[in-house]
């Protein structure tokens, strides 16, 4: 059903030996080179980028590009730090209780959590091999306990990755090839629960997890669900399909989107073309090719009307929402609690290269992290007043009792009342 080889390099014998030698040599250049920059002070750092929705900082060119979650502050007692390039984990004190070892570390989930060790450059697919370093997961502690590379765990399993191997085949043009990579699901004992076959297979959502049999890439490939025991609960027949929130997942079919229930009936159809997830009985949707948001309820009424520029969904009863580029609040019946006064920008210039927005500003504990007129970050309660005055190059919202925050680029965490437990300067 796969095809094994993604790419070929066609090769004469005569020069079969010097292209392996210049090829070996290079990808020991690329490590040098990366171990080189290890070396490199913070002091360089010159900026932050997006990939598909999700924040990184990108220290140096040939360092790795290290996924960086604003959403979270901490995740079970411990935030990730860095220190001297390399990655840890600090506790609610603000002290180290995993040593910075790491070059690159996941937050914790279900008490283990994804880290990597070894050189990766910033474009992994320039390299005739991929230098993606070791990942394994650590326990509290810091101890290895499993050593398999994989996605975050949730409800007791992770989505387990092997990669394809590289080969050359055998016969007088010598090509290489390379496997494609296969997913699977783990247990906290490493024991195989869906064997590494599929082309996809997203983290466990309310019992199911995503999943894919054909390269994601192709124009027909489709995707269905599995349950906890690996087995196919809803079959693959859907063009698209999101994650199960509130006991629904939006999934596309034909270019036509609809919420389906665990048993993969369709109980919401959405007319308008574009939406998000359900959170707090609502969700947002958009007319397709119009800019207008609203909200729809479960039953699939639209209860509140297309008059936002842009809508997040609902969080501790307010959904944050833009108007002419300011930020307000409304609650569920489509009122404003706090008008839009706070500039909402996707990206902007620093000092430090060009910014980009990593989320929405949604109420968490209490607080949402805003922007001000003059690009810095604070923190405003439920009737829109600063209780952390705007300070900060970038915040992000507050998890366990604390936030990430960023001057600079460097990184740090605050406490409810916008102290640092972590100064951005070490």
């Amino acid at each position: 059903m796969y095809s094994r080889a993604i790419s070929k390099v066609r090769i004469l014998p005569k020069t079969f030996g010097k292209i392996i030698t210049l090829s070996l040599t290079c990808c020991v250049l690329f490590a040098c080179t990366g171990s080189l920059a290890e070396t490199r002070s913070t002091e360089t750092l010159p900026s932050v980028e997006k990939h598909h929705g999700t924040l990184y900082y990108r220290p140096s060119y040939f360092r790795q590009i290290v996924r960086i979650d604003w959403h979270i502050g901490f995740q079970e007692g411990l935030g990730q730090v860095e220190v001297n390039e390399k990655w840890g984990f600090i506790n609610s004190a603000g002290k180290l209780a995993i040593e910075p070892k790491f070059d690159q570390v996941i937050e914790f989930n279900e008490g283990l959590a994804p880290v990597r060790v070894g050189a990766m450059i910033n474009k992994p697919k320039a390299a005739l091999f991929d230098l993606l370093g070791r990942w394994k997961y650590i326990d509290h502690t810091g101890n290895v306990v499993i050593n398999r590379e994989g996605k975050r765990f949730s409800e007791g399993l992770a989505v387990a990755l092997v990669r394809g191997k590289w080969e050359i085949e055998s016969g007088w043009h010598g090509a290489f090839t390379k496997e494609r990579d296969r997913y699977g699901v783990i247990d906290k004992d490493e024991r195989m629960i869906v064997p590494a076959k599929y082309s996809l297979i997203e983290p466990f959502s309310e019992g199911l997890a995503v999943f894919c049999e054909q390269d994601p890439t192709e124009p027909n490939a489709k995707y269905g669900y599995l349950n906890t025991s690996g087995e196919v609960a809803i079959e693959p027949r859907y063009d698209a399909a999101m994650d199960f929130f509130e006991g629904l997942a939006l999934v596309a079919v034909s270019g036509k989107g609809a919420f389906i229930n665990r048993a993969g009936e369709v109980v919401i159809s959405v007319p308008y073309g574009v939406a998000l997830s359900f959170s707090e009985g609502m969700v947002p949707v958009k007319v397709k090719n119009e800019q207008k948001w609203g909200y729809m309820d479960k039953t699939g009424r639209l209860v509140i009307p297309f008059k936002f520029d842009r809508a997040m969904t609902f969080s501790e009863g307010y959904a944050g929402v833009v108007e002419d580029g300011k930020i307000g609040y409304i609650n569920r019946k489509g009122e404003y609690v706090i008008k839009p006064r706070f500039p909402y920008y996707s990206t902007w210039k620093t000092p430090f290269g060009r910014r980009y927005n990593p989320f929405f500003s949604s109420f968490s504990e209490g607080v949402a992290p805003v922007m001000t007129e003059k690009l810095k970050w604070g923190y405003i309660d439920k009737k829109g007043e600063f209780v952390i005055k705007p300070k900060f190059d970038l915040a992000g919202q507050f998890t366990e009792g604390f936030a990430k925050v960023a001057v600079g680029d460097k990184l740090g965490y605050i406490n409810k009342q916008g102290d640092y437990i972590w100064e951005p300067t070490r």
